[in-house]
């Protein structure tokens, strides 16, 4: 399981969100001082997604940034990331964990980027993607197992956090379960 390292407390931080992760929520409930948005160019071993992919990826990320407020976040690629953290004197950026694929690849160009600037690229594991890693080891259908476990969990989690809607969840785990829609 990947390594998750806290940010340091009080020290000047930016938030980094990216289209593998397009739910920063616990990201954004730390205080911070600059929002910007990871958009990789996609290439790497694979080559580049074709324009359709790649518009489809701005879309979602863009709704995401209209949904949580960060509709004037600037969209960076990895190499423009060292710069903006400097230019807003943050000393560490908190992102999600992306473990592999072009986002990974390009969380990890901009944190040798930023290393080289003396700032921190914190890769951030949800708790329940940490609950969920250790049972993701034999595919599909050994993990679907342990989801209505960790989705109550989930749920717990969410409760106890004040969050409402939590009901909905185990609603659409048992519709699921049963094979009927949500």
């Amino acid at each position: 399981m990947p390594h998750s390292s806290p940010p340091k407390s009080g020290a000047p931080t930016g938030v980094l969100v990216q289209w593998e992760d397009l739910s920063p929520t616990a990201l954004l409930r730390r205080d911070h001082r600059a929002v910007a948005v990871l958009i990789p160019d996609g290439t790497g071993t694979l080559g580049a997604p074709s324009p359709m992919v790649r518009a489809f990826r701005r879309d979602l990320t863009e709704d995401a940034a209209s949904r949580y407020g960060l509709t004037g976040a600037p969209y960076l690629e990895p190499s423009d990331v060292a710069g903006w953290a400097a230019q807003h004197g943050l000393e560490q950026i908190v992102t999600a964990h992306a473990p592999v694929g072009p986002v990974a690849d390009a969380l990890a160009q901009a944190e040798g980027a930023c290393a080289r600037e003396g700032i921190s690229l914190l890769r951030q594991l949800r708790a329940y993607d940490a609950a969920a890693w250790p049972h993701a080891t034999k595919g599909f259908f050994k993990f679907k197992e342990k989801i209505p476990s960790l989705l109550k969990g989930l749920e717990a989690q969410r409760a106890a956090e004040g969050w409402r809607g939590a009901a909905p969840i185990a609603q659409a785990t048992q519709a699921s379960a049963k094979g009927e829609p949500a």
